[in-house]
């Protein structure tokens, strides 16, 4: 009997353990490193990598009260979403462009034109809704 309860414990502490590394790899796997912050006009563009991919994130230029502030070598949770994905309407028609790989540079406010970079593997452009400015909001 006592066999049993050890044998138990023993499965049972191991599948926790198990599960903890799980979700440790997962935290990992959802994080984005930042290795480059630039600067254009109104706008921070943060450059991060997750696994192989690379993002080129924008972010407009505006205060936030509670700051985590994002800094290079480091590495964030990002809630992304890509330009691409943000279909233009005219007069209340959806205008689905003929591929993401047609568009270089976007034109924001002010004229500002930011463009995805292909020869470094940079094909969208992504926005965070948890970033304000230079801000992780939590």
């Amino acid at each position: 009997m006592n066999y049993f309860v050890i044998l138990f414990i023993m499965f049972f502490g191991n599948s926790c353990n198990s599960q903890q590394k799980s979700i440790k790899s997962q935290e990992v796997t959802d994080r984005y490193n930042v290795y480059q912050i630039d600067s254009i006009d109104n706008y921070f563009i943060i450059y991060a990598k997750k696994e192989n991919a690379i993002f080129k994130i924008v972010s407009k230029k505006e205060e936030s009260e509670r700051c985590n502030m994002i800094r290079i070598n480091s590495s964030y949770i990002f809630d992304l979403y890509s330009h691409s994905s943000v279909l233009p309407t005219i007069n209340g028609e959806t205008v689905t462009p003929v591929s993401v790989y047609d568009v270089v540079c976007y034109t924001f406010e002010n004229g500002t034109k930011i463009c995805t970079d292909r020869k470094n593997g940079i094909y969208d452009l992504y926005y965070a809704k948890n970033v304000k400015g230079l801000c992780l909001e939590e």
